[in-house]
């Protein structure tokens, strides 16, 4: 599991640290990820505090980093449903949680 912010390192960096965080985190300052996937937010102005932030997005890759699955929000206050993303891993691993 990972997770990709247009935040800098820093940043990431102290918020894992302060909530504890066991994942990576990898900063795309840029949001050339973001981007990639469709997930920016086109809701801030370039230049504006958030713009390059993305929608909330689960992506599920398999083992071979083939996209299996891509759960997203329109409104940044709002996340995938967990169940549909628990229901798409367990098929990858064969039906077993």
């Amino acid at each position: 599991m990972a997770t990709v912010s247009y935040d800098p390192v820093k940043t990431l960096d102290r918020f894992a640290k302060r909530r504890k965080i066991g994942f990576t985190m990898l900063s795309d300052p840029k949001s050339e990820v973001i981007r990639a996937f469709g997930v920016l937010n086109d809701e801030f102005a370039p230049g504006g505090f958030g713009y390059g932030i993305a929608h909330p997005t689960i992506v599920v890759l398999d083992a071979a980093g083939i996209v299996r699955g891509v759960y997203a929000e329109a409104n940044y206050t709002q996340r995938p449903d967990p169940s549909a993303v628990i229901k798409a891993l367990s098929t990858l691993n064969g039906g077993k949680s």
